[in-house]
């Protein structure tokens, strides 16, 4: 299925379970939220996954997966984190955690497909993140944001 969007062609990641492997964690910094009416500054990150589709010139998909950077125990971030890992964060874990330490560890992602109302688009979107049930490994060919230039 292609996409088409007001700027690029694309196609999602198609939607079900997928072998994947963890390539960036990207900072994208305060970004401010509304819920029930109640704006929240809050910071972001997206964690980036390679998985075990290709593109149609062969090179492998990414897809992101946007979350609150917080290490509350109620957080996505901590729910994520522990589902990926099948246990609890230690305290030295939640005291001095480091996302870029996990660049390179498989997972297998769920991804389901979202359509916006407003165009017809569909989006992949990562629904779940869980422990390998086989290890992928990193292609080499994503470059991660912090490296990119500018």
């Amino acid at each position: 299925m292609v996409i088409q969007g007001s700027t690029r062609e694309f196609t999602p990641v198609s939607a079900g379970a997928h072998k994947a492997v963890l390539v960036d964690v990207v900072d994208l910094g305060i970004e401010t939220t509304e819920y029930n009416g109640q704006k929240k500054d809050a910071p972001k990150l997206r964690l980036m996954f390679e998985v075990d589709e290709k593109t149609d010139d062969g090179r492998p998909m990414v897809i992101g997966r946007k979350l609150t950077a917080s290490i509350h125990e109620r957080s996505n971030l901590t729910k994520v984190l522990q589902t990926w890992l099948g246990r609890s964060l230690t305290t030295d874990e939640r005291n001095r955690l480091d996302l870029d330490e996990f660049i390179g560890t498989s997972a297998e992602v769920t991804v389901i497909h979202k359509v916006d109302e407003k165009d017809g688009r569909v989006w992949a979107r990562i629904d779940g993140i869980y422990p390998a049930k086989e290890k992928l490994a990193p292609s080499g060919e994503y470059v991660r944001v912090k490296d990119r230039p500018e």
